[in-house]
């Protein structure tokens, strides 16, 4: 079963990577391509098909995803999460930029820290897509989020607080913008496809406006 499973998940794959994935300088095929991404995939970003402006090229990129690297959500029977090194891999290809990333609270206690980061990804038609999050890191006595844990444990956490509090702002923002998926949808699928598409130059390859991200 597992085997069978595999092979048909590689099919998929292979289909996605063919029928969807690639550069497309005409309107027409980039239109067709972008509506069988649409009918396929789950859009985390909005899509609008316009004549292709002379000189520039719709780019796709496929990225498989297989549901080993996704996760249930509490209280969400109906999504699922897509893993930490997966969602960066898809914020990296959705051309994702980090617009403020800073300390919220006063910094006096180094145990306790809360994180805001805010980015933003292009879409197809231009204009951006904003996304944020926020993450209290809280390793003083009797918190939460330490408890059960041996005093190596707390140390080594208290040591890369900042770090940590940064990252999960940031996974948190991704997560809040486009990482979550629907169960629902991947009955239709053993796997999950993200993809990126961004409308650039033919000549120099540089991304112009937008990106949307499929999964």
């Amino acid at each position: 079963m597992a085997q069978q499973q595999a092979a048909r998940q590689q099919t998929i794959n292979d289909w996605a990577a063919q029928e969807i994935a690639g550069s497309f300088a005409d309107s027409d095929d980039a239109g067709r391509r972008l509506k069988s991404a649409a009918e396929n995939c789950h859009l985390i970003g909005g899509v609008t098909v316009c004549p292709m402006p002379e000189g520039y090229e719709v780019q796709i990129v496929v990225v498989p995803i297989n549901k080993d690297r996704t996760y249930a959500i509490k209280g969400q029977p109906n999504n699922k999460g897509i893993g930490k090194s997966t969602l960066m891999t898809l914020a990296t290809a959705a051309g994702v930029e980090w617009t403020v990333s800073r300390r919220v609270d006063d910094g006096r206690d180094p145990r306790f820290c809360h994180w805001h980061a805010e980015g933003r990804y292009p879409l197809i038609d231009g204009t951006y897509r904003t996304i944020e999050g926020d993450r209290d890191i809280d390793l003083r006595e009797g918190s939460d989020q330490i408890a059960g844990k041996s005093d190596n444990e707390v140390a080594q956490l208290r040591q890369n607080l900042l770090r940590n509090a940064i990252t999960k702002a940031k996974l948190r923002a991704l997560r809040e913008g486009f990482g979550r998926w629907s169960a629902r949808q991947s009955r239709r699928t053993t796997g999950v496809r993200c993809a990126s598409a961004r409308l650039a130059t033919v000549t120099s390859n540089t991304p112009m406006a937008a990106s949307f991200g499929l999964r």
